[in-house]
């Protein structure tokens, strides 16, 4: 049985909330806390990169079906299949925001404890109606209060570009996840395709991997795998950016929409990326739309 269903506390002490003095506990029906139970435990709020509007941009465009959100979720969870989970362990996903990953997750790794962090509350309320069982938390990763060696897996799926002061970050999970503890990350690629599309989705950067790793490295951890995804379809990728960079920005939510929705149905971008998944998932990719990447706690 799901132990997201049946636990009745987590294996670590959860701290008050800002209001609070009381320790919450975990149970079946949500966080007890004061005498009352919460869906999700609200920590702090930050959405200088990200908001409600563009998680619900997302969700109404696409849904769980854009080919490259798709390869991504596949992607993370070959990684951790690798690791081969034990079914005591933690896995958190940071930037869990419309549960789609979380759902792959406890569908996959079954025997562990799946938890969601975000910075978006009413993405991670609803993301409560929907899967109820599964620990949440809201809270700026900058100022993460879960406690220190905690976690076994940290997932953070195209996060780190959304967060200001991404090295912070990066040694907040460290010191988040316990000794020999993983972290699965992933970010857009290419920083000089920086374009009007980034600013609108709230990007600070997109990254070389050369970039990631040595922000990983400084922040404790060693890199054991790194590759790229969308390999095959980057040419095209490189075209779409450099036109909307040099020639006709986006300057409205509107086209953002119908780019994100065009590209969602492109028969090309699914079948080069299901080809990549099965024929070059072993490789590391020297180029491609986004960067993967492996990191383990010393």
């Amino acid at each position: 049985m799901n132990k997201n269903n049946t636990l009745t506390n987590l294996p670590f002490v959860l701290p008050p909330l800002p209001q609070s003095l009381e320790n919450p506990i975990w149970c079946e029906q949500g966080f007890m806390l004061d005498g009352k139970i919460y869906s999700v435990l609200e920590y702090s709020e930050n959405i200088a990169g990200w908001s409600e509007e563009l998680t619900r941009l997302h969700e109404e465009t696409t849904a769980d079906e854009h080919p490259i959100d798709v390869a991504s979720r596949k992607n993370a969870i070959e990684q951790i299949k690798k690791l081969s989970p034990k079914p005591e362990d933690l896995i958190l996903e940071v930037g869990c925001s419309s549960g789609f990953l979380i759902k792959e997750l406890k569908e996959n790794f079954p025997q562990t404890i799946v938890l969601g962090a975000d910075v978006v509350k009413d993405a991670l309320h609803r993301l409560a109606h929907k899967s109820p069982g599964t620990p949440l938390f809201l809270f700026d990763l900058t100022q993460c209060p879960l406690p220190e060696a905690s976690m076994d897996i940290v997932v953070a799926l195209n996060v780190l570009e959304h967060i200001e002061d991404d090295v912070l970050a990066l040694k907040k999970i460290y010191h988040l996840l316990k000794p020999g503890g993983k972290l699965i990350i992933e970010v857009p690629a290419s920083p000089w395709l920086y374009d009007s599309f980034d600013a609108a989705l709230h990007h600070f950067r997109r990254y070389t991997a050369k970039d990631l790793i040595k922000k990983m490295q400084s922040a404790g951890f060693v890199v054991t795998h790194w590759s790229h995804l969308g390999f095959f379809a980057y040419p095209a990728f490189l075209l779409v950016k450099l036109v909307s960079k040099y020639i006709k920005p986006y300057t409205d939510k509107a086209r953002v929409k119908k780019q994100i929705a065009h590209s969602a149905n492109s028969k090309l971008l699914n079948l080069s990326l299901q080809f990549e998944g099965v024929r070059l998932n072993h490789f590391s990719l020297p180029f491609g739309i986004r960067i993967v990447a492996v990191g383990s706690k010393k």
